[in-house]
């Protein structure tokens, strides 16, 4: 049976190896999230500038 002290740094390295995976996973979603918005924004922009053209062209 091991001893406490042969445990822990086992124990700290795998719960900085979780840890650090959940942080990158959360990274990874909020880059994918990121992302969406800035399509909807640029989809909005792009509107924007046709609705300008059309009526610059109207007039």
């Amino acid at each position: 049976m091991k001893s406490n002290n042969e445990k822990i740094p086992k124990l700290l390295r795998e719960y900085s190896k979780t840890h650090n995976e959940l942080k990158i996973a959360n990274a990874t979603q909020t880059i994918i999230e990121s992302k969406e918005i800035l399509n909807i924004g640029v989809k909005v922009i792009k509107h924007c500038a046709s609705f300008v053209e059309k009526a610059t062209n109207l007039q």
